[in-house]
């Protein structure tokens, strides 16, 4: 929240420049993975599928409890939706906004700009679960090739429809 209480908005920028450095990026991804053994509530994507076809719109709730003598609560609901066909008119195929609220008071916090996050958290997940079953499975240079993708800048991928500039 902003200092006069109203919900604080962040742009696409805004939330590229707090992320935090790739290190930290794959430990809160690990974490989060653990997390849903126990302390947190995910339940099933509740889905909807506008026109045109193949377009989707998601909406991802969750609840993380905070570990014993940690801060607070995280409380929040993420709506992505995907429209193929806007590759086409130049608009982003995939589209995020992240709502976080005071898991004490379920009151709004924060609104996002949730493709970064999207972006960055795909990586980080699939970073991690590399990093982890790769070696296992013999393929150490597959997990430092991951860990070296990770890093690239956000879109970077080749045919990337995410709502981030592609750069090269």
């Amino acid at each position: 929240m902003g200092d006069d209480g109203a919900p604080v908005y962040l742009s696409a920028s805004d939330v590229e420049a707090a992320m935090p450095p790739l290190e930290e990026r794959l430990h809160l991804a690990e974490q989060t993975m653990t997390a849903l053994v126990a302390d947190a509530q995910l339940p099933p994507k509740i889905a909807v599928h506008p026109r045109p076809e193949g377009s989707f719109a998601h909406a991802m709730p969750a609840y993380l409890r905070a570990p014993q003598g940690q801060a607070r609560d995280l409380l929040g609901i993420k709506w992505v939706s995907g429209f193929p066909a806007n590759a086409a008119r130049g608009l982003p195929a995939i589209q995020a906004t992240v709502l976080l609220d005071d898991a004490d008071t379920g009151g709004l916090r924060a609104v996002l700009d949730g493709g970064p996050i999207t972006a960055q958290r795909t990586a980080a997940i699939s970073g991690v679960a590399i990093a982890r079953w790769a070696p296992l499975a013999g393929w150490p240079r597959a997990a430092r090739r991951a860990q070296a993708c990770a890093s690239r800048p956000l879109g970077a991928a080749a045919g990337s429809s995410a709502s981030l500039p592609i750069s090269s």
